[in-house]
Protein backbone atom coordinates (compact mmCIF):
# COMPACT_ATOMS: atom_id res chain seq x y z
CA UNK A 1 0.00 0.00 0.00
CA UNK A 2 1.48 3.40 -0.93
CA UNK A 3 2.45 5.71 1.91
CA UNK A 4 2.09 9.50 1.77
CA UNK A 5 4.81 11.27 3.71
CA UNK A 6 6.54 14.61 3.99
CA UNK A 7 9.30 15.07 1.43
CA UNK A 8 12.92 15.13 2.59
CA UNK A 9 16.01 16.77 1.11
CA UNK A 10 17.42 13.26 0.65
CA UNK A 11 14.56 12.56 -1.82
CA UNK A 12 15.87 15.13 -4.29
CA UNK A 13 18.12 12.86 -6.36
CA UNK A 14 15.39 10.21 -6.64
CA UNK A 15 12.72 12.75 -7.56
CA UNK A 16 14.93 14.30 -10.26
CA UNK A 17 15.55 10.80 -11.62
CA UNK A 18 11.80 10.16 -11.65
CA UNK A 19 11.15 13.40 -13.54
CA UNK A 20 13.71 12.48 -16.18
CA UNK A 21 12.36 8.93 -16.51
CA UNK A 22 8.67 9.86 -16.52
CA UNK A 23 9.05 12.69 -19.02
CA UNK A 24 11.44 10.82 -21.33
CA UNK A 25 8.46 8.75 -22.51
CA UNK A 26 7.02 11.80 -24.26
CA UNK A 27 10.07 14.02 -24.80
CA UNK A 28 13.65 13.70 -26.00
CA UNK A 29 16.15 13.05 -23.15
CA UNK A 30 17.53 16.61 -23.28
CA UNK A 31 14.05 18.09 -22.77
CA UNK A 32 13.33 15.65 -19.92
CA UNK A 33 16.60 16.76 -18.30
CA UNK A 34 15.62 20.42 -18.69
CA UNK A 35 12.30 19.71 -16.94
CA UNK A 36 14.15 18.12 -14.03
CA UNK A 37 16.09 21.38 -13.60
CA UNK A 38 12.79 23.05 -12.62
CA UNK A 39 13.09 21.26 -9.28
CA UNK A 40 16.23 22.59 -7.59
CA UNK A 41 17.36 20.98 -4.34
CA UNK A 42 16.68 24.20 -2.47
CA UNK A 43 12.92 23.62 -2.90
CA UNK A 44 13.21 20.59 -0.65
CA UNK A 45 15.65 22.37 1.66
CA UNK A 46 13.20 25.19 2.35
CA UNK A 47 9.76 23.78 1.49
CA UNK A 48 9.87 20.14 2.61
CA UNK A 49 7.22 20.79 5.26
CA UNK A 50 4.71 21.64 2.50
CA UNK A 51 5.88 18.97 0.06
CA UNK A 52 4.70 15.36 -0.16
CA UNK A 53 5.93 12.06 -1.56
CA UNK A 54 3.87 8.95 -2.31
CA UNK A 55 6.06 5.89 -1.91
CA UNK A 56 5.65 2.12 -1.92
CA UNK A 57 8.02 -0.83 -1.97
CA UNK A 58 8.89 0.03 -5.59
CA UNK A 59 9.98 3.57 -4.74
CA UNK A 60 8.55 7.04 -5.24
CA UNK A 61 5.29 6.92 -7.20
CA UNK A 62 4.23 10.58 -7.01
CA UNK A 63 5.28 13.84 -5.45
CA UNK A 64 4.07 17.35 -4.83
CA UNK A 65 6.41 20.24 -4.11
CA UNK A 66 4.44 23.13 -2.64
CA UNK A 67 5.04 26.36 -0.80
CA UNK A 68 3.11 29.18 0.78
CA UNK A 69 2.88 32.44 -1.13
CA UNK A 70 4.88 35.17 0.57
CA UNK A 71 3.54 37.86 -1.76
CA UNK A 72 -0.19 37.20 -1.67
CA UNK A 73 -1.79 37.01 1.76
CA UNK A 74 -4.99 35.51 0.34
CA UNK A 75 -2.97 32.51 -0.84
CA UNK A 76 -0.73 32.12 2.19
CA UNK A 77 -3.12 29.78 3.99
CA UNK A 78 -2.80 27.01 1.42
CA UNK A 79 0.05 25.28 -0.29
CA UNK A 80 0.58 26.17 -3.94
CA UNK A 81 1.85 23.29 -6.06
CA UNK A 82 5.01 23.98 -8.00
CA UNK A 83 5.55 20.60 -9.56
CA UNK A 84 3.37 17.52 -9.40
CA UNK A 85 4.11 14.23 -11.08
CA UNK A 86 3.18 10.59 -10.80
CA UNK A 87 4.13 7.25 -12.28
CA UNK A 88 2.12 5.23 -14.71
CA UNK A 89 -0.10 2.52 -13.26
CA UNK A 90 1.36 -0.93 -12.83
CA UNK A 91 -0.41 -3.69 -14.76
Amino acid sequence: MPEVRQARVSDHRTIVGCVRKWWSDSRPPDQARELSLLLPKLYLQFFSSTSLVVEDSGGIRAFLVGFYSADNATESTRSRPNMVSKTERSH
